[in-house]
């Protein structure tokens, strides 16, 4: 990872790719709501800009969307490091003054950064999740487990907007196809 001199960019890309949070979930997180000993994160807000334009605390998009992220074992140090020396003791991913961030422009001028860096071709912030969708579903998750984990509440969205193939899976499964069916005995 590009960022990882850096322990908040680190957590955040980590956020983004490894438990497919949205922005405003990220942004919404506090670090009452991180327990690394039971190895849980409580999605329960995100952050948006309010009618007046201030940062505010809503649930999330949907019920589904209010959930318990397990975290693996291998982001566990990635969190630990960061909350040993936080930038805020409330927030998880503070605004550059502290307290809640202000401006989500700077969580995707920071995204794009780490994408630059790593030398990768832009994607936007929220590319993220079906990224992590797409990681679960190579690694062999069901799609209603990777449905649960981006909190959709039907596997149907998950589907539609998240999962997608590649040439490569396609090549694979035409060739597997094609030689049971051209198997000759």
């Amino acid at each position: 990872a590009s960022a990882h001199g850096d322990p908040r960019a680190l957590a955040r890309l980590a956020c983004a790719l490894i438990l497919g949070m949205r922005q405003g979930e990220a942004l919404g997180l506090r670090w009452a709501a991180v327990d690394l000993e039971a190895q849980t994160i409580d999605v329960a807000w995100a952050l948006t800009r309010g009618t007046d334009g201030e940062p505010t605390l809503v649930p999330p998009k949907s019920a589904s969307s209010r959930r318990i992220i397990p975290l693996p074992d291998a982001l566990v140090p990635i969190l630990r490091v960061y909350a040993d020396r936080p930038e805020d003791p409330v927030w998880v991913f503070p605004g550059s003054q502290g307290g809640p961030e202000r401006n989500a422009k700077r969580d995707w001028q920071a995204w794009r950064a780490a994408l630059a860096d790593a030398g990768v071709p832009a994607v936007p912030l929220h590319g993220a999740r079906a990224s992590a969708a797409s990681l679960l579903r190579d690694m062999g998750c069901s799609e209603r487990m990777i449905a649960d984990i981006l909190g959709h509440r039907e596997v149907r969205i998950t589907q539609q907007a998240y999962l997608r193939t590649t040439d490569a899976q396609r090549r694979a499964a035409l060739q597997s196809a094609a030689l049971e069916l051209l198997a000759v005995d």
